[in-house]
């Protein structure tokens, strides 16, 4: 949940609060709208206040919803008409049930998640309280006052810092996975690691800005679960050429091959981005901080969690 805005009729008068949160990508629209209803009936129109609600579709990749409501139920008079009532509803201006409201937004969409069989989670905790060492991003909802171009900027440089920590400390990546997904794969860990690692060159002034794309998609493939050759560093060096030069490694033809090797801004990138990379995700893989899990995924992939999370589960259920 990303703000609690007052709406006010005169300076010293609040008569409606306003809370934004986020929506489930992964599920239909169809499905957020039955969860922003039933989050708005069971806990706030059930308390005999009047909601505005609207769900913004506009970016899809940014689903969210505006809920306004008023801190002051209404009344009908004698005449049949209907006012807003003097009394305010402290309740519905505390903090506490802000925090309620929050928390009640973790929950429900982690049903949405669980029901449709999804393995994401959300969570209402920040990355401080769960001891993630991270900076969260600007929303528009408490950064409303920056222009655009501004909060864009603060959001690069936060971005960048979180990259930098990530490659100091590798293991951070754990904590960012875990964040939505109790459960994650060797997949997992590569495509955070790869993302973190791009924009950490780019950050610190490497020429790869053009290429990103590109090497995203080189950094999901780095590490295959599949590549059992035994050739996995060469594989690395060979898929690198064949993305840097515009295609995936499944696309590189022997013309392109050759024009990225004659490229020794290309061959640099490469090299430095694949031995990083691998030097980086091997340290992970043999972290003490994960554990295997018995059970693999639908497609048949090796599954691994916390073992912080796995002690308290083994606690929990040897209570």
């Amino acid at each position: 949940m990303e703000r609690s805005r007052s709406k006010r009729k005169r300076a010293d008068s609040r008569t409606a609060s306003e809370i934004e949160f986020s929506l489930p990508r992964e599920v239909s629209k169809e499905l957020n709208i039955s969860l922003v209803e039933k989050y708005v009936n069971e806990y706030i129109v059930a308390r005999g206040v009047v909601c505005d609600v609207n769900i913004h579709y506009d970016n899809p990749d940014n689903p969210h919803v505006h809920i306004q409501y008023l801190t002051r139920k209404l009344e009908r008079l004698e005449n049949g008409e209907v006012v807003l009532g003097k009394t305010k509803n402290r309740e519905l201006e505390s903090t506490k049930f802000l925090y309620f409201l929050r928390d009640r937004c973790e929950i429900e969409i982690n049903k949405v998640y669980e029901e449709a069989g999804l393995p994401y989670r959300v969570t209402a905790k920040s990355f401080e309280t769960l001891g993630i060492d991270q900076i969260p991003k600007l929303h528009i909802g408490p950064a409303h006052h920056m222009p655009a171009t501004e909060l864009e900027a603060k959001n690069k440089e936060i971005i960048a810092e979180n990259a930098k920590k990530i490659y100091e400390s590798p293991e951070i990546v754990f904590g960012r996975i875990s964040y939505t997904k109790p459960v994650f794969t060797k997949e997992d860990i590569a495509i955070a690691l790869s993302d973190a690692l791009m924009v950490h060159l780019v950050s610190k002034g490497s020429d790869i800005a053009k290429e990103q794309e590109a090497i995203r998609a080189f950094g999901k493939g780095l590490v295959n679960e599949q590549a059992g050759d035994g050739n996995t560093e060469q594989n690395i060096v060979n898929d690198a050429v064949g993305t840097a030069a515009g295609g995936g490694a499944e696309n590189t033809d022997s013309s392109q091959v050759k024009e990225t090797t004659n490229n020794p801004a290309i061959e640099h990138l490469n090299k430095e981005y694949g031995e990083e990379f691998l030097r980086l995700y091997n340290q992970l893989l043999v972290s003490d901080k994960i554990e295997l899990m018995d059970q693999k995924d639908l497609m048949g992939r090796t599954l691994y969690s916390l073992k912080s999370r796995v002690n308290l589960e083994r606690r929990y259920v040897s209570a």
